[in-house]
């Protein structure tokens, strides 16, 4: 009855495929209306078996489309993984990298460090048996040295020597009208360092002849004279109160000047 009545070989199969089933010797219950039941044509068991075949292969093949589905998503997310996965370990490479490289620097900036101060103890150990201040030490003491109070008057009175040097530097005269009125001026300047008290030595007559002839009369000699510290007054420069150390200073600038020449 189960297997729809078809032959031997089909019943036998079908209990020896429920043979362990729990009901299998319980008596076999079929209803009047099944029994009734009008037994199907080939053709009508072959269209049955078909339908069936027909929904076992819809349902296999939505199957296969949600597995497909699933293995898809699958990959997606295998994929993303990997992605984020090669993205961390670029970005973790990368760190140790920068790392190394900072590592590399900080070494070799100890290790410079390291070079200059050898180098440095070196010099210095050089210069200490040379018997030379080291830089600091000579810095110390140069700002420890007082301002030089005629600093500004030296470079006035360097200005216009260089000045008178140079307006008669092609002068083919000799000696050179520049220079000798240089050489004059100190003279000048000496006459009052030796005799300082006495105004025939303080005051030059502008008129003097021998004075227009060697520094008066020549280009650049009154600025000259004026940056030495005379002052024009009456038809005369005077200086009546002479600075000492100052005439000292000038008297050197002058000297130096006159000795150089063109090279001053």
């Amino acid at each position: 009855w189960l297997t729809g009545n078809e032959n031997l070989e089909a019943a036998i199969s079908w209990l020896a495929d429920h043979g362990d089933d729990m009901d299998i010797d319980e008596p076999l219950l079929v209803s009047e209306k099944e029994l009734s039941k009008p037994k199907l044509s080939k053709e009508e068991q072959k269209a049955l078996l078909d339908e069936k075949l027909r929904k076992m292969r819809e349902q296999k093949a939505r199957a296969d489309k949600e597995l497909a589905k699933q293995q898809e998503l699958a990959r997606i997310q295998s994929s993303k993984e990997m992605h984020e996965a090669r993205k961390l370990q670029k970005e973790q490479e990368e760190k140790l990298r920068a790392e190394k490289e900072k590592r590399a620097k900080e070494q070799e900036a100890r290790d410079r460090a390291r070079i200059k101060a050898e180098l440095e103890k070196d010099k210095r150990e050089r210069m200490a048996r040379a018997g030379v201040k080291p830089p600091e030490q000579a810095t110390a003491a140069a700002a420890a040295k007082p301002a030089d109070p005629y600093k500004e008057k030296k470079l006035e009175l360097g200005s216009k020597l260089r000045d008178i040097i140079s307006f008669h530097r092609n002068d083919p005269t000799s000696p050179n009208p520049g220079t000798k009125a240089v050489e004059t001026a100190n003279k000048y300047v000496e006459n009052i360092m030796k005799n300082p008290t006495e105004d025939k030595f303080r005051a030059i007559n502008l008129e003097n002849a021998a004075f227009q002839r060697l520094v008066g009369g020549k280009k650049g000699g009154m600025e000259m004279m004026k940056a030495i510290g005379f002052v024009e007054a009456d038809a005369k420069l005077r200086m009546d109160e002479p600075d000492a150390k100052w005439l000292e200073v000038a008297s050197g600038e002058l000297q130096t000047c006159a000795k150089r020449g063109p090279f001053y």
